[in-house]
C-alpha cells in the first residue's frame, strides 16, 4: 500500500485538477440546463444547495422537462427495449449465413442469457439506463459504470453524475480516462475500503468529521506486462485517492474500461458532446421568461393596483375578504382598480411557439404520433412507426457505438470469467463474438430490405402468371433464411439444412408410394377390365 503522499496520489491528484479546469468552459451552459430541463441532478456548482432543497426556482415552465423525460423514455423503448431482447450475437468476419445451426442455437442461448441478466432486479440494469438517457439528453454526455458483484452473483450498473466525472480521449476520439469524484466522510471511506494507516487515520481525524474528495481514476495502463493478469497490472489502471490528504486507499486495474461514456452528437476538437437541450436553449430560456411575465400578469388582472385618492382614506388600504376600508364621509372618489391593457393571448401564442419548437427539438413529434381520427391498418400503422425510427437513426448510431456495444462486450467477458455463459463448441476455438443489434430502431433499418424484397417476390409472381420459369431465378430457401433473420425470428422454431433435406426427402419418398400405391391400383383395374372385356368377347363368340 503506498504511502500517505506517494507520488502515485500526487499525479492522480493533478491530472485531476487539469481536467477540472479543461472542462470548466462547459459548466456554465449544464448549469443553465440543470436548472432549466434536468433539475433533479446533481449540480454543477460547488456553492449549489445540498440534497433535498428546492432545485426549481428558475423553472416557471415545464415544457422542456416533459420533452426530456419523453425522449429518454423513447430511446429506452426503441433502443434498450425492457420487454424485447434488443441484440443478439454472431461471429466476428464470418457471413452469417454460412453458421451452422449449432452454433447458431450456442450463440442465440447466450444472448439470452445476457439479457436475462439485465432484466434482473439486482443488476439495475434498467433503472440506470433511463437515468443515462435523461443526461445525455440534456447535457449531451452522460456516464455509468459496469461492474460484477460477488454477492449477488450478477452485474451491476449505477449511473455517474456528469457533475462528478471528468473525461478524456485517446488519440481515436474514444473515451478511455475518467476521474470520478466521490464525497465520503472517514467512517464511509473505511466502510468501503477497510482500516486505514494510523498515521493516515490520525491525519483525517484532525478534519473533525468533514467530507473529504475521494476521487477514483481509470486510465490505461502504459506499461504493463501482458504475460501477468494481476490487478496492478491489467489494462486499464483504477486508482482511489483522498485528495486531502494526497493518500491511494486502492490500487487495482480493469480488464475492460468500466465506464461507458456515450454522447449525442459531438464536434470534431471537443471531448464532451452536444445535446438537444443544447439546441434549443434559447427558446427554453425566452419560454421560462415569458411564463413569469405572464404569471405576473395573471396576478395584476385577478388582483390589479388600486387607484386610491391621496387623502381620504385610512391606511393601509386592506384588499382581503370582507376587510373594511374607512374613508371620510362625503368622498366622492372611490377605488379603482387599474387597467393595464395587456393582450395576454399574444404571449400565449408566442409561448405555444416556443413550446412547439422545444418538443420538436427533443424529437417528440417523432416519438408521440398523433392519433388520425380515421382508421389505420396494421401495414399503415407499421409503416408510419419505421418511417419515425428511420428517421432517429442518425442519432442513434452514436449511441450504439459508444454505449450499447461496449456495455454488452464487458458483459459477455465479465459473465464467461464468472462461468455464467454456456460453453462454446470445440470448433470455436479462437473465434470472436460480435454484436448484431435487433431493437425496433435497427429493425425499421432492416425492414427496408425485408419490403423490398418481398414486393421483388410479387412483381416476379405476376410474370410467373406468363411464364412459369421466372420463378427459377429466385433461391427460396435463401430467400427464408434471409427474411428470418433481417425480422430477428427466433432460432428455436427455424429448421436446419439437414431438417430441411430430410422432410423433403421424406415428402418425396410418401409421394413415391403413393405414386407406386396408385399406379398399382390402377394397374389392377386395368386387368380387370380387360379381363371382363375379355370373356365379354369370348361368351359372345
Amino acid at each position: 500500500m503506498a504511502g500517505p503522499v506517494s507520488p502515485l496520489a500526487k499525479s492522480v491528484v493533478e491530472k485531476y485538477d487539469k481536467l477540472k479546469a479543461t472542462r470548466s468552459v462547459w459548466e456554465r451552459i449544464w448549469g443553465d440546463l440543470k436548472d432549466l430541463v434536468r433539475p433533479d441532478t446533481s449540480s454543477f456548482s460547488s456553492t449549489a444547495t445540498r440534497s433535498g432543497m428546492s432545485n426549481t426556482d428558475r423553472l416557471f415552465d415545464g415544457t422542456a422537462p416533459w420533452s426530456l423525460e419523453q425522449l429518454a423514455s423513447g430511446l429506452h423503448s426503441y433502443l434498450t427495449s425492457p420487454t424485447d431482447r434488443w441484440f443478439g450475437l454472431t461471429l466476428k468476419g464470418v457471413d452469417p449465413n454460412s453458421l451452422t445451426d449449432s452454433i447458431r442455437l450456442w450463440l442465440e442461448l447466450n444472448s439470452d442469457i445476457i439479457y436475462q441478466e439485465y432484466a434482473r432486479p439486482t443488476v439495475n440494469f434498467n433503472p440506470m439506463v433511463h437515468e443515462m438517457y435523461l443526461d445525455i439528453g440534456a447535457f449531451g454526455t452522460s456516464v455509468m459504470f459496469e461492474g460484477y458483484s460477488f454477492k449477488t452473483n450478477s452485474l451491476m450498473f449505477r449511473s455517474i453524475p456528469l457533475a462528478d466525472a471528468w473525461v478524456e480521449e485517446n488519440d481515436e476520439g474514444i473515451i478511455d480516462t475518467l476521474f470520478r469524484r466521490i464525497k465520503w466522510n472517514l467512517r464511509q471511506i473505511e466502510q468501503q475500503f477497510g482500516e486505514i494507516p494510523p498515521e493516515t487515520r490520525k491525519d483525517a481525524e484532525k478534519q473533525q468529521g468533514k467530507e473529504f474528495e475521494v476521487i477514483h481514476a481509470v486510465f490505461p495502463r502504459a506499461n504493463r506486462d501482458t504475460g501477468k493478469l494481476t490487478q496492478t497490472n491489467m489494462k486499464f489502471a483504477s486508482i482511489w485517492v483522498i485528495k486531502e490528504l494526497k493518500y491511494v486507499i486502492r490500487e487495482s486495474g480493469f480488464m475492460e474500461f468500466p465506464y461507458p461514456t456515450p454522447r449525442w452528437t459531438k464536434v470534431s476538437g471537443e471531448t464532451y458532446g452536444r445535446s438537444p437541450g443544447m439546441v434549443c436553449l434559447p427558446d427554453i430560456r425566452m419560454l421560462n421568461a415569458m411564463s413569469k411575465t405572464l404569471i405576473k400578469a395573471a396576478e395584476k388582472a385577478v388582483d390589479p393596483p388600486l387607484l386610491v385618492p391621496d387623502d381620504g382614506f385610512m391606511l393601509p388600504i386592506k384588499t382581503a375578504p370582507a376587510s373594511l376600508i374607512y374613508h371620510e364621509t362625503g368622498l366622492q372618489d372611490e377605488l379603482k382598480p387599474l387597467i393595464s391593457g395587456g393582450d395576454p393571448g399574444l404571449s400565449l401564442e408566442l409561448m405555444e411557439q416556443r413550446r412547439e419548437q422545444i418538443r420538436r427539438t427533443f424529437f417528440t413529434d417523432w416519438l408521440i404520433r398523433q392519433r388520425k381520427k380515421e382508421r389505420q391498418t396494421t401495414v399503415e400503422i407499421m409503416d408510419e412507426r419505421n418511417e419515425m425510427l428511420q428517421q432517429l437513426a442518425p442519432m442513434l448510431g452514436r449511441l450504439q457505438t459508444e454505449f450499447m456495444g461496449p456495455t454488452i462486450r464487458r458483459s459477455i467477458r465479465l459473465l464467461d470469467r464468472a462461468g455464467r455463459l454456456v460453453p462454446p463448441p470445440p470448433e470455436l476455438e479462437g473465434a470472436k463474438i460480435d454484436i448484431i443489434y435487433t431493437s425496433p430502431a435497427a429493425k425499421a433499418q432492416m425492414s427496408g430490405k425485408a419490403t423490398v424484397m418481398q414486393a421483388y417476390v410479387q412483381d416476379i409472381a405476376s410474370l410467373a402468371q406468363i411464364d412459369p420459369t421466372a420463378l427459377d431465378g429466385i433461391d427460396f430457401d435463401a430467400m427464408a433464411k434471409e427474411l428470418g433473420k433481417l425480422r430477428d425470428v427466433s432460432q428455436t422454431i427455424m429448421r436446419s439444412d439437414e431438417q430441411i433435406m430430410q422432410l423433403r426427402e421424406q415428402r418425396q419418398m410418401k409421394e413415391q408410394q403413393q405414386e407406386l400405391l396408385t399406379g398399382g391400383v390402377e394397374a389392377a383395374k386395368a386387368t380387370k377390365d380387360f379381363a371382363m372385356a375379355e370373356k365379354a368377347l369370348g361368351g359372345s363368340r
